[in-house]
Formats: structure tokens, sequence, C-alpha cells
């Protein structure tokens, strides 16, 4: 997780192998995006290419993930009062959920493995 609050930022992640916890860890990671894509339909930006790393000694790892398809989209103010959501998005910001495919290519302790993986992006706010 990368999360924005108001006036500070928090990275979290999680890794588990055959439901068991592998690493976890709240500071000795880092989330990157490499580039944006634009969502036509929502009008929004979303994640197209982003690079986690983990520099933990005992668990080092980079995971590269690049866009496939869009598997998943929503406009998170569906069914809000339609003068509420135009104010929403024009003066605060226009959040969304996309949920991604990608290719991953993932180093983990010299080894080298590539497949497919996915990720999600949820925008509740402008930076």
């Amino acid at each position: 997780m990368d999360i924005y609050y108001k006036k500070s930022h928090s990275l979290a992640i999680l890794v588990t192998e055959n439901n068991k916890k592998r690493f976890s860890s709240y500071s000795l990671t880092d989330c990157s995006v490499i580039k944006y894509g634009y969502d036509n339909i929502l009008k929004t930006k979303y994640p197209e290419s982003l690079r986690i790393r983990s520099f933990d000694d005992n668990f080092p790892f980079q995971a590269d993930f690049e866009f496939e398809k869009i598997l998943d989209r929503k406009d998170l103010l569906d069914g809000v009062n339609p003068l509420l959501k135009f104010l929403i998005k024009k003066l605060i910001a226009k959040p969304v959920y996309h949920g991604i495919l990608s290719r991953v290519r993932l180093e983990i302790k010299n080894q080298l493995l590539d497949g497919y993986g996915n990720f999600e992006s949820m925008v509740f706010r402008g930076k």
C-alpha cells in the first residue's frame, strides 16, 4: 500500500507464500509510479507502470509491473447526489478505482521470475 494522507505518506507491504507470511514492512519499502495512463471512460489517470522495492537486508526484492489491461474500473461517486458529485469532482478530486492486469518481473534473492499479476489503484482525493 502506498497511502498519501493530508500531511503525511505511508508505505506498507505484506508478502505471503502458500498462506504463510514471508515479509512485512512499514518502512523499508518504496513504491514508485513510473508511468501513468489515461482512462477515457472515467476521465482520470491511473498507474500504468510501477516498481515496488524492499530494502530489507533479509528480504530484498524488486517487482516491476507493466500494464496489460484494465480489469475493472469504478467511479467511486456513483449513486451520489448529482450536484454534490459535480462539486466534489470540480473542487476536490475524481475518486476512482482501477483493477489492472500487468506483466510482472520479480527479482528476489538473486532469482528472476516473470509472469502476470494484478494491482489496484484507488484515488479518493488529489495530492
